[in-house]
């Protein structure tokens, strides 16, 4: 009788430990995934913020040239747009950052979950 007891509190056992292991291996798979992302999204920002420093050095360009025709106006306003084009390519790079940082947190929260499913 004892025998039909300890079976199968054996077997749940066992099936709660490999539970516990997939659980933990599962969630170092969600913590990578979601570190992937975070790097893609790094990648897009700094992409855009190239493309709004290549703009911005087109105004300015604009904007000595008009300054050397002395039409002072349209030069104030390609600098202006030049500052707009350096304060977005500023903003995406300071998103980049933090989409990096929080792919590097995820991957030291992987980095637990995998150490916690070899236990």
């Amino acid at each position: 009788m004892k025998r039909w007891i300890l079976i199968p509190l054996l077997l749940l056992t066992c099936t709660v430990a490999f539970a516990q292991d997939s659980y933990y291996m599962n969630q170092a798979k969600s913590y990578m995934r979601d570190a992937e992302y975070y790097q893609r999204q790094a990648e897009g920002y700094e992409r855009d913020a190239a493309y709004y420093q290549r703009r911005a050095q087109s105004y300015m360009r604009d904007s000595e040239y008009y300054t050397r025709q002395k039409n002072f106006d349209k030069a104030n306003t390609y600098n202006r747009w030049a500052q707009d084009e350096m304060d977005k390519a500023n903003t995406r790079m300071r998103w980049a950052q933090d989409a990096r940082e929080k792919a590097s947190t995820r991957m030291k929260w992987a980095q637990q979950a995998m150490e916690k499913a070899k236990r």
